[in-house]
């Protein structure tokens, strides 16, 4: 069974963000929340999970306890991220000349990165829940909702519809003018 994750920065940082909100919710609340019982369950809960989802399970467009930095430029509706990172390059191999696309990304306790093309109509709805959402123009959804548009974008007209939920992870945004080959 892998167990990098454990030693990954994302595990043990939100692992730390837990202890933190706990130990917050302990002293302005007086609720007493045993800190100790609820990590040492937390680890059970990740050891099953990574049990149950086959340890390190990736598809072209899952991530389950899995990653790397290598970009994906294939097409999918969705993306699932959970205890994992994917990137995902949507630059290229998007025609939008026959209609509009809608597609779906899901993060949860993981991190994505996406990169869009600035020149192409694309409209991104992001909902941050206890995580983080990064857009090229610098603001950054943390909690709630967050709408971004590329500059090409009309509302009525062909584009790329993003629907993108980040639960407990991060996800970042770019828009890169893809590459151009001489032929």
């Amino acid at each position: 069974m892998k167990m990098e994750f454990l030693f990954s920065g994302l595990f043990w940082g939100l692992l730390l963000i837990l202890i933190g909100l706990i130990v917050v919710i302990n002293v302005v609340f007086k609720i007493e929340i045993p800190v100790g019982r609820i990590i040492f369950g937390l680890l059970f809960v990740y050891i099953g999970l990574h049990i149950l989802f086959g340890g390190g399970k990736k598809k072209e467009n899952v991530e389950v306890f899995a990653g790397g930095n290598e970009w994906s430029s294939a097409l999918h509706e969705k993306y699932d991220i959970v205890f994992g990172q994917k990137n995902i390059d949507l630059s290229t191999n998007i025609n939008l000349a026959q209609g509009g696309m809608n597609i779906k990304i899901d993060t949860v306790f993981g991190e994505s990165k996406l990169k869009i093309d600035p020149n192409m109509p694309v409209k991104i709805i992001a909902t941050a829940v206890f995580g983080s959402v990064k857009f090229p123009n610098g603001i950054q959804a943390v909690f709630g909702d967050q709408v971004y548009t590329t500059p090409s974008y009309k509302e009525g007209a062909n584009s790329l519809q993003i629907k993108m939920d980040t639960i407990f992870g991060s996800t970042e945004v770019y828009a890169d003018t893809p590459v151009k080959h001489e032929e």
